[in-house]
């Protein structure tokens, strides 16, 4: 074990040192912890990792790895692969991870607090309890990502897509989501105090039991019919003139959409659909 994290110390000082091997460093890197890391995924289920049967950590050599990775600064750097690997409860304070292929990884509990993820890939990425609090997220893939009791405070998600993301009872308090596909994404329950949703896309999202939510707020972002907002919302004055607008009085109450909301509000920039098309990155070559 100790001459491993000293070979991976090495190799930190040959990649700063020599341009021409960095890239072959980073390789070299990457396969250490794919090998490890799938290992451990086999060994450990995660039936027993969520009920708290399991607290193993990750193994020190494998941390050093991903210590040496996440501190590449150098621009136009190889983009990590890192697709389904267990990295539970791994520490990733601060990684430069941009761009990075974290699609399907499991991350419970993992420390990304203030972590680079601009335009990262973490597509059905499993992040239940994680912290990625002050993580900057911009244009990054979070679709269909499980992120249910997440810390994402103060997190910058400008452009990021959420597509159907779990985020019931996440902490999204001072959270930027703006421009933001949130379409048919969970937050029951979920904290959305302070949190700017600018022109974010809440088409078919379910905000039933969110906390923090405010008229102001929503007034910004882009609703439709099948929005569930939470009950003190539902009727307040400025809503009811929307419905208002749509159902004529003496209308049939089953034109009504659900939950009293507007067939849609104002809605900028491009589409939902093109801005996931425009974050997805042009799939790399396939892992030795």
């Amino acid at each position: 074990m100790y001459l491993r994290v000293g070979a991976i110390h090495a190799l930190e000082h040959v990649s700063s040192d020599s341009r021409v091997h960095r890239d072959n460093v980073t390789e070299v890197l990457s396969d250490f912890v794919s090998e490890k890391a799938e290992k451990r995924r086999d060994s450990v289920p995660l039936s027993v990792f969520l009920a708290g049967q399991s607290r193993s950590k990750v193994a020190s050599d494998v941390q050093a790895a991903l210590d040496t990775l996440g501190r590449r600064r150098r621009r136009g750097a190889v983009a990590l692969d890192l697709r389904s690997l267990d990295l539970r409860d791994a520490v990733l304070e601060g990684a430069h991870l941009e761009r990075c292929n974290l699609s399907g990884a499991l991350l419970h509990r993992a420390y990304l607090a203030r972590g680079r993820l601009q335009h990262a890939v973490l597509v059905q990425a499993q992040l239940r309890y994680a912290k990625l609090g002050k993580a900057r997220l911009a244009w990054a893939d979070l679709s269909e990502a499980r992120l249910q009791r997440a810390s994402l405070m103060k997190a910058r998600l400008r452009h990021a897509v959420l597509h159907e993301a779990r985020l019931e009872c996440a902490n999204l308090s001072g959270a930027q989501l703006c421009y933001a596909d949130l379409t048919g994404a969970r937050l029951g329950n979920a904290d959305l105090t302070g949190a700017n949703l600018k022109c974010a896309d809440l088409s078919g999202a379910n905000l039933y039991g969110a906390e923090g939510v405010t008229a102001s707020q929503l007034r910004r972002a882009h609703i439709d019919e099948y929005t569930m907002l939470p009950d003190h919302l539902v009727w307040e004055g400025w809503w009811v003139r929307r419905v208002r607008e749509i159902v004529p009085s003496g209308g049939n109450e089953d034109q009504r959409p659900n939950n009293g909301a507007p067939e849609s509000t104002f809605s900028t920039g491009p589409s939902a659909a093109a801005r996931r098309r425009a974050v997805r990155p042009a799939p790399g070559p396939s892992k030795r």
